[in-house]
């Protein structure tokens, strides 16, 4: 086989070389119609899968988060009298019911998981002997290479069962790229039709940070990585013994450094790269079973974790920003441009509630903050700050204690905020900005679109015209203000984004300590002087230029 090169959707960092080990893709038996008098030993098949199941998941003791959306889902009993009905009224097998539910579930929230789990109960239904990933002494030391995982195969997985992952599905926001991430597990996913390009045997090198597999890699290409794979082995030791203090630049000004996480049991990596908090915990994959939201219970457990986790530390959440088209099974042309973010909070004000109850409840375990996402308008913040003093009322009436004092901040990802940032003066108490969906609402631009996404820039002179003038009018406020988007956790930009006025950003865990070193060889004044230069640039190929010139005169690492 010849020298190739695959290219992922998305990925999670780090080298792995070695041997690919393919997964066969999962066979079922073949779909059959059934009699009336066989609706009842289907119906056992089915219940007995389902609860064998749940017994194999209560027996794990190391379940995340994003685990127990497959979990859920077959506890929850709208699949079972979806799978009954299509067995009864239908007469087909419980296979094919299973499928039939598969499609109808297809739209939702987490599809990928409830997929996953659904094709479980086929192959166990199947009587096909599974592939048991957590002992089998094939895989080990190996790449694995399958047409998908679930988070609980990720997390098998990441025990040093194997050197890396790769899956046809799974793009950079799927639940198990997300979960390698956290596990620190070299992954790519979205490598299309892997199946026909990879053999069992082959030798691969898996370049988590380019997103890329290279297939039969030549002798001076394994050197070569084998070279980066030390390097940055070896990198990493040398910026975490800087890690635990505080960034100063060279003029002294502290820069505040807090990451983004997607799970509690990311905590211990945030202490050992040294996060000064959690600036942005996501709170949507609570929510990623649409048939059953997380219970106030659930949700309090999970948020106490995290503040007594992070040891007085802020911890921001940010309320659940999902898709109410998918939620809601309905369609439309652009889901971004639809009922997100706080738009569907307040659409679903009893999913609002039950998540700010949780939040006030857990509050006392240490420092929070409240972040509201996709705001475009001061109605709903007036309508989210109602709803919020009726929960802190009805809290109080049932003699439940709970912070005061909870910051409220607000994500500038819409345009239409930057011009009226006045207006949440008296309402708001910081600012977040979230530069994704900012870049991509101001240049007209889907980053997911292959056609269109080598127009998306974070330097687009229009961009960094934003965010100086809305770092300025946050300043004029006298409201903090902080950068939580991808733009953070990337040391080329921050000389930028200090020069910009920030002196506070939260990030990937990860990229704090190399921030950190970078903070340390810059000057407040430098970088502003530098930035007044830029913004009279009008190309993004010059702008883009500079930013690697200024890099490279201060031998970054």
């Amino acid at each position: 086989m010849s020298e190739q090169i695959l290219k992922g959707q998305g990925s999670s960092q780090g080298i792995a070389i070695g041997q690919a080990y393919l997964l066969p893709p999962t066979s079922f038996s073949e779909h059959r119609w059934i009699t009336s008098q066989e609706i009842g030993s289907e119906l056992k098949r089915l219940s007995k899968a389902i609860f064998k199941m749940q017994n194999q998941w209560s027996a794990m003791h190391d379940k995340t988060r994003i685990l127990e959306v497959e979990r859920l889902f077959l506890k929850d009993e709208t699949l079972r009298k979806l799978v009954k009905h299509y067995i009864k009224v239908y007469h087909v097998n419980a296979e094919w019911a299973l499928e039939l539910a598969k499609n109808y579930f297809s739209t939702a929230s987490k599809s990928e998981e409830i997929r996953m789990a659904i094709a479980k109960l086929q192959e166990s239904l199947s009587h096909k002997k599974s592939f048991e990933l957590s002992s089998n002494s094939k895989i080990k030391n190996k790449i694995l290479v399958a047409e998908a995982l679930s988070p609980s195969e990720v997390a098998t997985l990441a025990k040093g069962h194997v050197l890396g992952i790769i899956t046809s599905t799974g793009g950079a926001a799927s639940h198990p790229i997300i979960l390698a991430r956290s596990l620190r597990l070299p992954a790519i996913g979205g490598v299309e039709n892997v199946h026909q390009h990879l053999r069992t045997g082959t030798k691969l090198i898996l370049d988590g940070f380019e997103g890329k597999v290279l297939i039969a890699p030549t002798p001076s290409q394994l050197k070569g990585y084998r070279e980066l794979s030390l390097k940055h082995r070896l990198l990493e030791k040398l910026l975490l013994k800087g890690a635990q203090t505080a960034a100063f630049t060279k003029d002294q000004k502290q820069i505040r450094l807090e990451a983004n996480v997607e799970v509690a049991e990311e905590i211990p990596s945030l202490i050992k790269y040294g996060a000064e908090g959690i600036g942005l915990f996501r709170t949507d994959l609570l929510f990623a079973n649409p048939i059953k939201p997380p219970s106030e219970e659930s949700q309090v457990k999970l948020y106490e974790k995290l503040l007594k986790g992070m040891s007085g530390k802020p911890v921001t959440l940010r309320t659940f920003d999902i898709s109410g088209e998918e939620w809601l099974k309905t369609e439309t042309a652009n889901l971004a441009l639809g009922l997100r973010g706080i738009r569907f909070s307040l659409n679903e004000e009893s999913l609002l509630k039950t998540q700010l109850r949780a939040i006030l409840k857990a509050s006392p375990k240490g420092p929070v903050n409240i972040l509201l996402p996709m705001v475009s308008s001061i109605e709903e913040v007036d309508n989210f700050i109602a709803i919020y003093r009726q929960v802190q009322k009805e809290l109080k009436k049932e003699k439940v204690s709970f912070r005061k004092k909870i910051p409220l901040g607000i994500t500038i990802e819409i345009p239409a905020v930057c011009f009226i940032m006045k207006d949440f003066t008296k309402k708001i108490d910081f600012f977040a900005i979230g530069t994704n969906d900012l870049i991509q609402y101001t240049l007209a631009v889907d980053r997911t679109n292959e056609h269109v996404a080598n127009l998306y820039s974070p330097v687009h002179p229009a961009i960094l015209k934003i965010l100086k003038q809305t770092i300025g009018e946050a300043k004029k406020m006298k409201k903090a203000i902080y950068l939580c988007g991808e733009l953070a956790g990337d040391p080329l930009f921050l000389p930028l984004l200090i020069g910009l006025g920030l002196t506070h950003f939260s990030m990937n865990a990860q990229s704090i300590p190399k921030a950190k070193k970078m903070i340390r060889l810059l000057s407040i004044k430098g970088c502003v002087k530098w930035v007044e230069k830029l913004l009279k640039l009008s190309h993004i190929k010059a702008i883009e230029k500079q930013l690697k010139n200024f890099a490279l005169e201060l031998d970054t690492p």
